[in-house]
């Protein structure tokens, strides 16, 4: 089987996210979607250590470089939902919102034309982001 008839499993995933992200309000559901694109980014990954010499060429590295940013939004996503829901400890949420926001934001400085689709999302993250960096540069008085 060659890799562009392989490679359908990973355009499939996405097309299928497409229409889980329209109604995704809930953190289950932000999850779920943040899941869906980990398994699209962990078939590409594969595919692409078959294939190395598809590293790097278009769509395979624009599908890969897109499921890796939707895995992190929506992980960010997610936790944000969590954590307005009380869900998850204030402490863990900020770090894994930090850590994925800053892997986020550097991934689109790199590969930012292949995310059109999530541009406005990793707008939101990167404020969300640069108010937690704002808070953690602060000096408390305590």
């Amino acid at each position: 089987m060659s890799l562009e008839e392989q490679w359908r499993d990973v355009t499939g995933m996405l097309e299928s996210i497409d229409d889980l992200v329209t109604h995704a309000e809930t953190a289950k559901q932000l999850s779920h979607i943040e899941s869906e694109f980990a398994k699209a980014e962990t078939r590409a990954t594969e595919l692409l250590q078959q294939y190395p010499k598809a590293s790097g060429e278009i769509p395979y590295e624009a599908d890969f470089r897109l499921s890796s940013a939707g895995r992190l939004l929506y992980g960010v996503l997610a936790r944000i939902q969590r954590l307005r829901d009380g869900d998850i400890d204030k402490a863990v949420a900020r770090q894994e919102i930090e850590n994925m926001s800053k892997d986020l934001l550097n991934l689109r400085a790199d590969h930012g034309r292949f995310f059109n689709k999530l541009n406005k999302g990793i707008n939101q993250v990167e404020k969300v982001y640069q108010g937690l960096m704002r808070k953690k540069n602060s000096v408390s008085p305590d």
